[in-house]
């Protein structure tokens, strides 16, 4: 599960370790690559991205002459919504109250929610809106995640990154809506959002990251043959690629991973300064753990007594339920009575939510 990511450097920092993670690889034409941001008129970095919160997501597009691959850096609103959604019901968020949203804010809102998250299980079902986006995939330039290892009497959160890297790169899908007209957010083209993808965590993975919570993002390595299949933008949707690229037993990208305690500050979306990144009680990694099962395989770890309960342990302010189908998550957002700034079309939504969880 990914409900929580920190993307709190600037958009120059983003772009400079972006280029330095493709360059590191043998393929000798990552030198004519072409990193463009000139989609991204406005940038504000955060420590802790929810849904609905604008983030910065990176695809390929159609190179020009004499240019091997064009990434695109694009602002895009975290939790998908279709290409094919139409807008019904203007009715903003905090309606009548100071911090009062766009038009429509509250049904972009539903969608943005529900579709945070696309289960790797669901992509061979061929649901609608999964289909619908299939040929729109990106990758997502993180400093890392968070998730909260639940225990019998309490939620701990953990933060999840790399030991040897700025940015880990989660695999994702695209949606450009041109129907809410009212909400463009990138230079009055579209509506841009997209969702991070998500696989069963299990103790049998190279990389084990069961101890912390059942599923786990999808990371692609940059440079990898997976990579290019991922972000290929000629290439169309076939069920290959669930196994090709959305591999988590042996995938080398999870490597470096480690995870490590942070502060419960994290649980409330205000707080988004690099202060929730900082380990607390000076505990250590986790990486010592990894190292240990991809050695010694079978192995019961460390943390094989800890009972893994619900699908989301994130913050009691998230409420997540099952979707109508049960297979998907959808999360209820409930505005805070503080006020805060109103949504704008181009920067990030900063309002204060209470947002609760609640496992399956």
């Amino acid at each position: 599960m990914c409900g929580r990511f920190a993307q709190g450097m600037d958009l120059n920092d983003i772009l400079n370790e972006f280029n330095q993670a493709i360059s590191n690889t043998n393929d000798e034409s990552v030198e004519n690559n072409v990193p463009d941001s000139s989609r991204v008129s406005q940038w504000t970095p955060s420590c802790n991205i929810a849904p609905t919160n604008t983030a910065l997501m990176v695809y390929m597009a159609e190179p020009q002459e004499g240019v091997t691959q064009k990434y695109v850096f694009e602002p895009s609103k975290f939790g998908l919504v279709p290409s094919w959604a139409k807008p019904t019901d203007p009715t903003p968020v905090n309606k009548g109250k100071q911090n009062e949203g766009e038009k429509y804010s509250r049904e972009l809102g539903k969608h943005e929610s529900k579709y945070f998250n696309c289960r790797r299980e669901s992509l061979a079902e061929h649901r609608a809106v999964w289909s619908s986006c299939k040929k729109h995939r990106c990758v997502v330039p993180i400093q890392g995640y968070f998730e909260w290892l639940k225990t019998k009497n309490e939620k701990t959160p953990y933060f999840v990154h790399s030991q040897t890297a700025p940015l880990i790169f989660l695999a994702g899908f695209f949606s450009h809506n041109y129907n809410y007209k009212d909400n463009f957010n990138v230079k009055d083209e579209c509506l841009s959002t997209f969702t991070v993808i998500t696989a069963p965590a299990e103790k049998l993975d190279k990389y084990d990251l069961s101890w912390l919570h059942t599923r786990k993002t999808l990371v692609i390595k940059p440079g990898s043959a997976a990579w290019f299949k991922w972000l290929d933008s000629k290439r169309e949707w076939d069920d290959s690629l669930i196994d090709e690229v959305l591999n988590t037993k042996t995938n080398e990208a999870y490597a470096s991973i480690e995870a490590y305690q942070v502060s419960n500050d994290v649980g409330n979306p205000s707080n988004k300064s690099e202060n929730i990144l900082k380990k607390v009680n000076g505990k250590k990694g986790v990486s010592d753990f990894f190292k240990k099962h991809v050695k010694q395989e079978g192995e019961n770890t460390k943390g094989s007594s800890i009972k893994q309960e619900g699908e989301d342990v994130e913050s009691s302010s998230f409420k997540q339920e099952p979707s109508e189908d049960g297979k998907e998550m959808k999360v209820k957002t409930e505005s805070s009575s503080q006020p805060s700034s109103k949504r704008s079309k181009h920067g990030r939504d900063d309002s204060s939510k209470k947002v609760k969880i609640e496992g399956d």
